[in-house]
């Protein structure tokens, strides 16, 4: 009995130090993701003191005529001076373009002006049904000419546009007629807001064209946001600076920064449904924080479980959960008081939490499950086995969404059945989703390749890619 007892013991300690490898692993892989290098781009906040500036291909409006042609050796001009932006060469094709975008360069410039813009083209055909049909390109370097000034902090992007049409004469030559605009905040609804804090990056996206439209340079590793329609305001967590930064949604102008206090360094934030208060998780010390908004007055402070790594606040039943990454459990807590009603046990690391009818379900990263919890008799009535490392869930339109991580999938399921009906490749590695019920849209933040997938709600399937200058973390969406 003694010898049994020992090997239990033993047993235990080794799945506990298991345990706690993944978590450090998974944490490091996050790390690795959220605020890793780009391969030819400078580091944020770097010597110079510069501001980054991105530089979108799109096309002006649709086109009759398919072109495929070579871009290649991107250069900015700085008084009598070409700074080189990339050196990457890139194939354009016209009909795959559609109404997308090419991301072309993403760099720290030095502050002060800027006049304009050249490339280098090459290689040229139409492509017909017959064929591909030869194109002379009697000016093979392009100058756009457009004003452009950086400053120190900024992040912001300029939009290329080729007119095709215009730009084909007699189907013989190819002169590109492209045009430069500077990006402006759209004065309208259809947007979703995407962080990326590598870059010290706010990406702004127009839900309704599914492009680019700006980007907001946010100091201190912005990672998770939410939008209050009603006040114009966006709330950013930037967590390297113990703070919320508060935007006007209308200018993109910082308005406010929330220090928070009591905190070494918030790695996560949800808000509640009205907007009247944030909740952040402090990984390190181990402690949930509640904020009053738009003041940011702290109410409640409370130690959570070891290594909180994700919490939401479960509206219906009036809980806040938040998962310990460490404890391997789900807290229920008092969403205003933040004291503990309940402990669930998880069946492997948890992270990602959604409520729908009466039921949370649980991403269980390490154990490639998704735990279905009964909120009325608070136990896990059933777990369903899905793809690798489940991370995050949203309930969206009739369904809910699971990212999972490494298999480079989003499952969906049916939540009143709890059962996986399909399984969505959308590539990379997904993390954070975020829905336009309006525009019957799923929004997938890829770290991989470093992009925004869109899914039709209706359809499930995957309509496009949306090119990010870093890595995608918090998504929000304007509703």
């Amino acid at each position: 009995m003694r010898e049994k007892g020992l090997h239990s013991a033993l047993g235990g300690c080794l799945r506990g130090f298991a345990a706690v490898g993944l978590a450090l692993v998974l944490a490091a892989c996050s790390l690795v993701e959220e605020a890793g290098p780009r391969p030819g781009a400078s580091t944020p906040g770097g010597p110079d003191g510069g501001g980054r500036l991105s530089v979108y291909f799109q096309l002006a409006a649709p086109a009759a005529a398919r072109v495929r042609f070579e871009l290649s050796g991107l250069e900015i001009r700085s008084g009598a001076e070409w700074l080189p932006l990339s050196g990457e060469t890139v194939t354009v094709d016209t009909e795959i373009l559609g109404g997308g975008q090419v991301l072309l360069a993403s760099r720290l410039l030095p502050p002060g002006p800027f006049e304009g813009f050249r490339f280098r083209v090459a290689g040229a055909v139409l492509v017909r049904p017959g064929g591909a049909v030869p194109l002379r390109v009697p000016e093979p370097e392009v100058r756009v000419p457009l004003h452009v000034r950086v400053s120190a902090g900024d992040s912001r992007c300029v939009f290329l546009s080729l007119d095709t049409d215009r730009s084909v004469q007699g189907q013989a030559a190819f002169v590109p007629a492209v045009s430069a605009v500077r990006q402006e905040i759209p004065l309208i609804e259809d947007l979703a807001y995407v962080a990326c804090p590598g870059i010290d990056t706010v990406a702004v996206v127009r839900t309704d064209t599914n492009r680019v439209a700006a980007t907001l340079g946010v100091a201190g590793a912005p990672s998770y946001l939410a939008v209050d329609r009603d006040r114009s305001r966006l709330y950013v967590l930037a967590g390297a600076e113990t703070a919320i930064k508060v935007f006007d949604l209308t200018s993109g102008r910082l308005v406010d920064v929330i220090r928070v206090p009591i905190a070494r360094s918030p790695a996560f934030m949800a808000v509640n449904a009205d907007r009247t208060a944030a909740v952040l998780l402090d990984e390190e010390g181990h402690y949930v924080l509640r904020l009053a908004l738009p003041d940011g007055t702290l109410e409640a402070r409370s130690r959570v479980g070891f290594r909180p790594r994700y919490a939401a606040f479960l509206e219906e039943a009036g809980h806040l959960a938040v998962s310990s990454g460490m404890s391997q459990e789900v807290v229920l807590l008092d969403p205003e008081t933040l004291s503990t009603r309940q402990e669930i046990s998880a069946g492997g690391i948890p992270e990602g939490l959604a409520e729908v009818g009466g039921r949370l379900f649980v991403a269980e990263t390490t154990a490639d499950t998704l735990a279905v919890v009964d909120l009325s008799q608070g136990r896990v009535e059933r777990r369903v086995n899905v793809g690798r490392t489940p991370r995050r869930l949203l309930a969206a339109g009739a369904h809910l969404f699971l990212a999972n991580h490494l298999s480079g999938t989003v499952s969906v399921l049916l939540p009143g059945q709890a059962t996986v009906t399909q399984e969505i490749r959308v590539g990379g590695r997904p993390l954070e989703m975020g829905a336009s019920e309006r525009q019957r849209r799923l929004y997938v933040g890829d770290q991989g390749g470093r992009a925004l997938v869109v899914v039709g709600l209706t359809s499930l399937r995957v309509d496009r890619r949306i090119p990010l200058p870093g890595v995608p973390v918090g998504i929000a969406v304007l509703r």
